[in-house]
């Protein structure tokens, strides 16, 4: 999963996986994995030296069901993703079958599968939310899983945690994060992308855990940098500090985001998107910081103007960031109005809501 989502390189992958024992076993376990992963990657699969079946038969399915029904649901999940004509659906008959053997570990895995395809998709964010609490209570701890072979409990919090920031349900948010920190107190270390960084220190700023979220944001500057990750990730991890200060407002708070953002290395006509949008946040909020109405709504203006022109490439996260950076922005020149309407426009799926959910989330 790691891998086909770009989270490690294929060097990093061919070392986890032969310690795994996988790529060289003569299991049905490793002829499925192996099929999976290198089917379509021929070159790579020469230089691991790994020989691919030419393909999995039913038989095949059959077999492993019996043998493991868990590693069969994530296995079988994978692969209707990966090689399926209509994946969706072949992934919701797959946990419907495995709910009627009573299967409950292995159905969450399915669930958890189905909520990682919805969440990529637009507006199926309370789709994938509820696939998510589905699953959250049979799935493993990361330490239990494999070493992210099966999906864990970890990664399915904090794919929660992002459905209800996305929706503005902070205290929501907020009780996964503590959740996940009481597993975990250390996950963020173990993650190099931004946005899991951004929307932690958001949402704990926003509950006034603020020195919880200014850690965070001090972290992920700190990582930015060691990992010598790109210039709009930079970005991210400035606008997540200055965000938590903006919040916060005590004493030099200002002066110091001020400080912060006036650090950022700008470009606004980065072929990164979101390099670009971010560029255009940091100067709105600077104008904001320093009182210039006329200039923030000027900038407020275009930055719209930019998502609008790019609204098929950016995803469900880069609008909520977006709008709650406009929503600070506003705050900070006094239009309370223009904040609350900020907030309104990225609430628009919560409100689409079924009632339900949230009795499903309160239990």
């Amino acid at each position: 999963m790691r891998f086909f989502t770009n989270q490690i390189s294929e060097k990093n992958f061919i070392e986890s996986a032969s310690k795994m024992g996988m790529l060289q076993s003569p299991t049905l376990q490793s002829k499925i994995f192996n099929y999976q992963v290198f089917n379509k990657r021929k070159e790579l699969a020469k230089r691991a030296g790994v020989k691919v079946a030419y393909k999995i038969t039913e038989q095949d399915w059959e077999a492993l069901l019996t043998i493991d029904p868990t590693l069969y649901a994530a296995q079988k999940s994978s692969y209707f993703t990966v090689y399926g004509d209509t994946p969706l659906d072949s992934i919701r008959l797959l946990k419907a079958e495995l709910i009627d053997r009573g299967e409950k570990q292995a159905a969450a895995q399915v669930s958890a599968a189905l909520g990682q395809s919805l969440s990529f998709r637009a507006g199926e964010t309370i789709a994938a939310l509820i696939e998510y609490l589905y699953a959250l209570p049979e799935l493993p701890t990361f330490e239990d899983s494999k070493g992210d072979f099966f999906y864990s409990k970890e990664f399915v919090l904090r794919r929660v945690i992002s459905s209800f920031y996305l929706m503005g349900a902070y205290e929501r948010a907020d009780e996964y994060i503590q959740q996940l920190f009481s597993i975990n107190a250390h996950y963020l270390e173990s993650i190099d992308y931004p946005e899991p960084h951004f929307q932690f220190a958001f949402v704990l700023a926003q509950v006034g855990e603020y020195e919880k979220a200014l850690a965070i944001s001090n972290n992920f500057i700190q990582k930015v940098e060691t990992k010598n990750l790109s210039n709009s990730a930079k970005l991210y991890a400035l606008l997540a500090k200055a965000g938590v200060l903006i919040h916060r407002q005590k004493d030099e708070d200002l002066n110091l985001a001020a400080d912060i953002l006036s650090s950022a290395s700008l470009s606004f006509d980065s072929k990164v998107l979101t390099e670009t949008v971010r560029s255009i946040a940091i100067q709105t909020l600077l104008y904001a910081l320093n009182n210039e109405r006329n200039n923030v709504l000027i900038s407020i203006k275009r930055l719209e103007k930019y998502v609008q022109s790019h609204q098929e490439k950016f995803r469900d996260a880069d609008f909520r960031d977006i709008a709650e950076l406009e929503r600070l922005s506003y705050q900070l020149i006094g239009e309370s109005e223009l904040a609350v309407r900020a907030s309104s426009i990225s609430l628009l799926a919560e409100k689409k809501t079924d009632p339900s959910l949230f009795k499903l989330v309160s239990r």
